[in-house]
């Protein structure tokens, strides 16, 4: 069974680039380049940072008069590097699971950068209840709320899970829902949605917690996932010696 991975790329850089937000995904094994161009003419100080789904952050490489790997990425030749005509592209071959992230792309120039991808100040939030309880062989819907603030730009919604086979910290994705409803009012500015994602013919291999990511405006957030458990009886054992009188 294939898996796909989860890439998104961001590009930081100075006032007089355009931020760019692209979501790669992925099969497990394929070859993958993540493209960043920037101003060749200026002498400036070159990064790519992974961000974990965990929102743990690493630098992935730094280039200022010669290439350098770090942290995980040292000594890897899935990774590799290619800079010219102004162009930056981390290149990665045989994609695993665990290079599900987002990649930045960031020019430093004078000790300065400039995060174009949060300039527009959106107070975005995603919601999910922590837990659900599914009856086997019934229809279940998960449900992953959005307030995107004074965003006005239509969320776009990705579904992840995780289970006990997979590895721990990752999000497998798990496809689109239907069903989405969003409720505009003119006395409220706030944007929300509500995104659903059915689950049909409930099974005990579809439990395990589910993600929704969503991508408005620049932003990349990620819900606190949703654990599903299948509805069962727990039956407790007491048992009792008789103590024996001495």
């Amino acid at each position: 069974m294939s898996h796909n991975v989860f890439l998104k790329l961001s590009k930081v850089g100075q006032s007089h680039s355009s931020g760019v937000f692209t979501f790669l995904p992925v099969t497990v094994g394929q070859n993958v380049t993540l493209n960043c161009s920037f101003v060749n003419d200026i002498r400036a100080k070159l990064y790519w940072f992974k961000q974990s789904l965990d929102n743990t952050q690493t630098m992935a490489s730094s280039y200022f008069d010669k290439k350098e790997f770090l942290n995980e990425f040292t000594n890897n030749r899935r990774f590799s590097l290619d800079i010219e005509n102004g162009k930056i592209n981390l290149g990665m071959t045989n994609v695993q699971i665990s290079d599900s992230a987002v990649y930045h792309c960031i020019c430093c120039v004078a000790h300065q950068i400039q995060f174009l991808a949060t300039s527009l100040n959106v107070q975005a939030k995603v919601y999910q209840p922590p837990y659900e309880d599914a009856e086997e062989g019934r229809t279940m819907i998960l449900n992953c709320s959005v307030h995107t603030g004074s965003c006005g730009e239509q969320p776009r919604v990705h579904w992840f899970k995780q289970s006990e086979e997979s590895t721990p910290g990752v999000l497998y994705s798990h496809g689109g829902g239907d069903g989405d409803r969003c409720e505009n009012s003119m006395d409220r500015p706030t944007n929300s949605c509500v995104y659903s994602l059915p689950i049909r013919n409930m099974s005990s291999e579809q439990t395990g917690t589910y993600y929704c990511a969503v991508t408005a405006c620049g932003q990349v957030l990620f819900g606190n996932g949703t654990t599903v458990m299948i509805k069962g009886f727990y039956i407790f054992w007491l048992a009792v010696k008789k103590l024996k009188k001495s």
